[in-house]
């Protein structure tokens, strides 16, 4: 998944005092960077992973997402977008280049000089902090996390999201874009971007896209996820998390609860996080809901129990 920190599994007491955040799939991202109604993370709450903001209990091993609910962080959510911004553009979706090249800001800024992927590590190692070795009252030896909290951590988000912002502009989604595959063209010039500056010694990354035959970790618990992208025209992805093997059923209905789609048919499925995609190029613009119903059977006298159910809406326009 996209890290923003380090994976600190090994050694295996490292999550005993390390906290990263470990996004493995679309829906954990959306669920950090966006809660509706919850409004946005304040410009000025950059900081470590040292504790959440909204409950005040230590951040500590892998978290899977940082929803609003227990963290604001802004720092976290450039960081985000400079990773996916640098991936992109290895890639081959976004122009080439982009993570080697260097940052030039005002004289005295302690981040001159540094590649965009040089900055996207650094701000993994600020954001992770330190083991310091240490004895407690009784003299035993202790580790202790650290943070430099000297750095200002305002700075550096200040600066990721400037680059983050560097190039925006309308994407192209027809003839440049989404028509020839997933790639999309520049909307400035290098020249124009006062901060950045071409890196000329650089070997431009060879990464094609593939697909990862890792294992992927079984989930906690059942959940539907909104759909991606919303709205849509005319093709778009559900997806959800089933925890056991389970009989699935996911269905598409209207505004007036007529079912128009049925997607999945109470068919057996494997754990794990699952996509499936929905065309709808010969359906009308409008609202409509999609409804997952998740059945397991009993180990004690096979019958099926039913474990979860939920519904979501989506928005068509065409």
């Amino acid at each position: 998944g996209l890290v923003i920190g380090k994976n600190e599994k090994v050694p295996l007491d490292s999550s005993k005092y390390y906290g990263w955040l470990q996004l493995m799939k679309y829906g954990d991202v959306l669920k950090t960077l966006y809660t509706k109604g919850a409004g946005q993370p304040t410009s000025d709450a950059a900081h470590p992973f040292d504790f959440f903001t909204q409950t005040g209990k230590d951040i500590k091993g892998k978290q899977t997402s940082m929803p609003i609910a227990k963290e604001v962080n802004s720092l976290m959510a450039n960081m985000i977008a400079l990773k996916v911004n640098i991936m992109a553009s290895d890639l081959g979706i976004n122009p080439p280049g982009f993570g080697d090249l260097i940052y030039q800001g005002n004289p005295s800024d302690d981040f001159n000089g540094l590649t965009l992927r040089s900055l996207a590590h650094l701000g993994d190692s600020l954001m992770m902090g330190w083991q310091k070795d240490t004895v407690d009252s009784r003299s035993r030896p202790v580790k202790v996390h650290r943070f430099n909290y000297d750095f200002s951590f305002n700075d550096l988000d200040s600066v990721i999201a400037m680059v983050d912002s560097a190039f925006e502009g309308p994407l192209d989604t027809t003839d440049g874009g989404f028509s020839h595959g997933l790639s999309f063209t520049g909307t400035k010039i290098l020249v124009d971007v006062s901060f950045l500056r071409k890196n000329p010694n650089v070997v431009k990354p060879e990464i094609p896209p593939v697909v990862s035959s890792a294992p992927f970790e079984v989930p906690e618990s059942y959940q539907l996820y909104q759909n991606y992208p919303n709205p849509f025209n005319p093709v778009t992805t559900i997806q959800f998390d089933i925890p056991e093997p389970s009989v699935v059923t996911l269905k598409v209905y209207n505004i007036l609860g007529q079912e128009v789609a049925s997607l999945l048919d109470h068919q057996q499925m494997d754990p794990g996080p699952q996509n499936v995609q929905f065309e709808a190029s010969h359906f009308a613009s409008g609202v409509y809901f999609y409804r997952l119903t998740t059945s397991a059977s009993n180990p004690d006298d096979g019958t099926s129990m039913q474990r979860y159910t939920a519904v979501k809406k989506m928005m068509l326009i065409k």
